[in-house]
């Protein structure tokens, strides 16, 4: 729980209007307990994200990188693009023929984990 302490100044009328005497200059501190919720994320794993792409392109071959960021939904197209080029490059996977049209290969997986 947070708490946060007001200052602010009132009108000399208003305040004796509340039963209240103080001068144009003293401050009126006002205690507020308000409840705040915190979302705590964790940071992703690239190892279990390339495991999910990894079973998303086994099931479907030909899913474009779009597809796959929205079936994980957790990831955007530029992370599943960065992905993708890690596992490319440490030679897990590789595409074959055109971007539209072609497919993807697992070629090497070392239990899914990147070399």
């Amino acid at each position: 729980m947070v708490k946060f302490m007001l200052n602010f100044h009132s009108n000399p009328a208003q305040l004796q209007a509340a039963g209240l005497e103080m001068d144009r200059t003293t401050p009126i501190t006002v205690p507020i307990t308000v409840p705040i919720t915190i979302s705590i994320t964790t940071q992703k794993s690239p190892q279990k994200s390339t495991q999910k792409i990894l079973a998303i392109i086994r099931d479907k071959p030909t899913v474009s990188r779009g597809e796959i960021a929205e079936l994980l939904e957790d990831l955007s197209e530029n992370s599943v693009k960065y992905l993708i080029e890690g596992m490319k490059r440490d030679g897990i996977i590789q595409r074959i023929g055109p971007a539209k049209g072609g497919h993807w290969e697992i070629i090497g997986e070392e239990n899914g984990e990147r070399r």
